[in-house]
């Protein structure tokens, strides 16, 4: 016989969200919440079950996916607790002559590091707000994995050298240089 475990977390909704909840087919039982903004959803597996009362949150499963359990209701908790926030990122252009400019349209990124060519990126639509100065780039957005995964397509396009420390990199990091062989 399998026992069934239960989760309880307190979480406080915000005024602007509200709180829909359905499941859709037989894959996914989705959570729905609108913002004025837009909408956002957060899926659990269908073995997870879930009752809302006020602020208080209960989530049920079997024993055999507590850990499963736990994990989801960890990132619901995150997700629910950062959904209204935007995060910024800033980008540091280290080298001579390394430049980002904003196209006219400003739905563009144009990249100047040093190859022949201009590099050109989309701004996607989850970016809510771009900065361009000299070498410094700042990116804002509500969606933190997203805005972190543009973030690591902009520096995979010049790497930080090991040796001289040119590349693009966050503004926190912290950047060890090779000492370079003299004979």
């Amino acid at each position: 016989m399998l026992m069934n475990y239960q989760k309880n977390v307190k979480l406080s909704l915000t005024k602007n969200l509200d709180l829909y909840y359905f499941s859709l087919g037989n894959n996914k039982f989705f959570l729905n919440f609108t913002n004025k903004k837009k909408y956002k959803y957060f899926t659990f597996p269908l073995e997870i079950s879930f009752k809302k009362q006020k602020n208080l949150f209960s989530f049920h499963s079997d024993e055999k996916i507590k850990s499963l359990l736990n994990s989801c209701v960890i990132s619901f908790a995150f997700w629910l607790k950062n959904n209204n926030k935007n995060f910024k990122r800033k980008l540091l252009l280290k080298g001579l002559g390394f430049r980002c400019f904003l196209s006219e349209d400003k739905l563009k990124l144009n990249f100047k590091l040093g190859f022949s060519h201009i590099i050109t990126l989309d701004i996607p639509a989850y970016i809510n707000n771009v900065i361009v100065e000299k070498s410094h780039l700042t990116l804002e957005s509500d969606d933190l994995s997203n805005l972190g995964n543009f973030c690591k397509k902009i520096k995979q396009l010049r790497v930080p050298d090991a040796y001289k420390g040119k590349g693009i990199f966050y503004k926190t990091d912290l950047i060890t240089l090779k000492p370079v062989k003299k004979n």
